[in-house]
């Protein structure tokens, strides 16, 4: 089915409690330099599953899924993980950063590995100082 492979293929992290600082994101599976992260705001997208398509999702992705969306394996309707938050704007700040973003995708800056927080690097965007103040 076209929308599981879509979310295994897409969702590759999720909010949670960051050591660092209040929310970050965090990989959910290992993360390849160069790869899409699918971190960026992305068109509002409902989906329904039902029970047997809902069995093929990577368990990462239930779990996602199910953190937010508990009712979600009984073919009800919920929000893309990918557009249910705008996981850049949770993002810690860490020099270098692990993500490089544009108008166009964001991409890894190095190798992710499964559980790692993701961090940006605010200072690497125009007018940072500006938006701050």
């Amino acid at each position: 089915m076209k929308s599981v492979d879509e979310l295994n293929d897409s969702v590759k992290c999720e909010l949670r409690a960051s050591a660092i600082h209040g929310v970050g994101v965090f990989a959910i599976r290992d993360i390849r330099k160069g790869e899409v992260m699918n971190c960026r705001e992305r068109k509002r997208t409902m989906l329904i599953l039902q029970k047997e398509d809902f069995d093929k999702l990577y368990p990462e992705v239930r779990d996602v899924i199910l953190k937010r969306w508990p009712i979600a394996f009984e073919g009800q309707m919920f929000l893309h993980p990918n557009s249910d938050a705008y996981l850049i704007s949770f993002m810690n700040c860490s020099n270098g950063g692990y993500i490089n973003y544009d108008e166009n995708t964001d991409t890894a800056l190095k190798d992710i590995l499964k559980g790692e927080e993701v961090f940006s690097d605010y200072h690497k965007y125009k007018d940072f100082l500006l938006k701050i103040k």
